[in-house]
């Protein structure tokens, strides 16, 4: 079978780390690159499966309670602040409690 070469700019640590992991397979950095192209031919795409990670709702209401808190400080608001984390999260529970959720 015909060969072709190829060059390609990729990141040194990136490629040292994968040269690792394939010898600990058996498998030299080549082998695992024509591995990969071989099966991205029989998939007739990635041998693998391509997701977006979305946030779960609780990161979602987190994420927009902080933007909110950034609007609020932006807006000259008085934000509430805390010495430490136990205190924020005694806090968080009294709020929590005072909106009937559980605790």
């Amino acid at each position: 079978m015909e060969t072709v070469n190829l060059s390609l700019d990729l990141k040194a640590e990136v490629v040292e780390k994968a040269r690792g992991i394939f010898a600990e397979l058996g498998v030299s950095l080549d082998d695992a690159i024509s591995i990969f192209l071989h099966s991205s031919t029989i998939y007739r795409g990635f041998p693998f499966e391509l997701t977006v990670k979305r946030p779960n709702l609780g990161l979602l209401i987190a994420m927009e309670e902080g933007e909110q808190i950034i609007r609020d400080i932006e807006a000259g608001k008085n934000v509430p602040t805390y010495a430490t984390a136990a205190e924020m999260h005694a806090a968080m529970d009294a709020e929590d409690e005072a909106e009937g959720l559980n605790v």
